[in-house]
């Protein structure tokens, strides 16, 4: 089945849509593998202004460049990770395509932006519920590094939903940004836009790569401040119970031989949105880790047997470091928070009782 270019966005606002971060009933469980395409309104606009709808399919990720089993003992490259067969994945041929409406802007890093979606519509034969999603768009040169985060992903399929965010899939096709403006790529363009006004010694690509990776939606990140009543506000969870939950969460990741080369408060999100981590359906007696590592752009994978003789350290010092030149700020913003509202609270007794 062929996939159109462009759809009007008129078309896409027909359905009445469901607001972010409401499930919508879409197949017995939404899975990793269950779509072959997304169809994203509000991203792209036309050269008359108009908000068009972009199909993009999925795509296989790239190998990662960073990786020690194909580099010598001097670290120099030797040969190249082999990139893995389409038709050996589970979502090859899925003409499921999911349609999404662009939302606010969630945060921006080194190599792109992520924003929340809304999903406006499903495949008629689905019935499954889709949780609150996120998409991160990759810069228009920055498409190497999602790639290679949705192969890091891939690899941590083990604990996507334990440890990292679900991932659903990594989605690339070419754009013609003569025809068309990316919202994020280029925030200041002005419309209408004419062919015959572009500059010709700088003219926009013709075939620029859209790269685009689909997550689940999680909460706030660890130096970010929650409703106290929330297990996983900081004021419930002691420092050294902290400490524990971080180790476990890398320790859940390390075994699949991949380093997080910039793990620090911002990387680490709250695993939900809304309410503390769900249980784990198969050990509902141990507590969920309520956190998450997220922003997988700079990644080694390692080599086994590891050189090191403390392999995890790579992990467990860094935590240790965050636990001892970091934390102790958020936990004192969280005291300085706790007792600012004590205040107001005694002062709104205080002023009840003078009436």
């Amino acid at each position: 089945m062929g996939s159109p270019e462009m759809t009007p966005h008129g078309l896409a606002k027909a359905n009445t849509g469901t607001p972010t971060g409401t499930p919508i009933e879409l197949s017995a469980s939404f899975s990793q593998d269950c779509l072959g395409y997304i169809e994203i309104s509000g991203l792209a606009r036309a050269n008359n202004g108009e908000f068009v709808a972009l199909k993009i399919p999925r795509e296989v990720p790239d190998p990662l460049s960073d990786d020690e089993n194909y580099c010598d003992s001097n670290g120099l490259p030797i040969g190249e990770p082999p990139r893995r067969d389409r038709a050996t994945l589970p979502w090859s041929g899925s003409e499921t395509t999911l349609k999404l409406k662009m939302g606010k802007l969630i945060g921006a890093g080194r190599s792109g932006w992520v924003y929340a979606v809304e999903v406006i519509s499903s495949p008629p034969e689905c019935t499954f519920s889709i949780p609150p999603l996120v998409v991160k768009i990759a810069k228009q040169k920055g498409g190497r590094r999602i790639s290679e985060e949705a192969e890091a992903y891939d690899q941590l399929r083990g604990v996507q939903g334990t440890a990292v965010a679900l991932c659903y899939g990594y989605f690339r096709r070419p754009v013609n940004l003569q025809e068309l403006s990316i919202g994020p790529w280029d925030p200041k363009c002005t419309f209408p836009r004419s062919k015959e006004t572009f500059d010709v010694h700088n003219m926009p690509h013709p075939c620029a790569s859209l790269s685009i990776l689909l997550l689940e939606r999680l909460g706030k990140s660890l130096r970010d401040t929650v409703d106290p009543s929330r297990p996983d506000s900081l004021r419930n969870i002691p420092s050294e119970v902290l400490h524990e939950q971080l180790l476990e969460m890398c320790q859940a990741v390390f075994q699949f031989d991949l380093v997080h080369q910039d793990i620090r408060p911002e990387n680490i999100l709250r695993a939900s949105l809304t309410a503390p981590a769900r249980a784990s359906s198969s050990d509902t007696s141990r507590p969920a880790n309520p956190w998450r590592l997220v922003d997988w752009e700079k990644v080694i994978k390692m080599r086994r047997p590891s050189k090191y003789s403390d392999p995890f350290s790579v992990y467990s010092s860094v935590i240790q470091d965050m636990m001892e030149d970091e934390c102790p700020a958020l936990y004192d913003a969280e005291d300085m928070l706790k007792r600012r509202e004590e205040r107001r609270a005694r002062k709104l007794v205080e002023k009840v009782k003078s009436e």
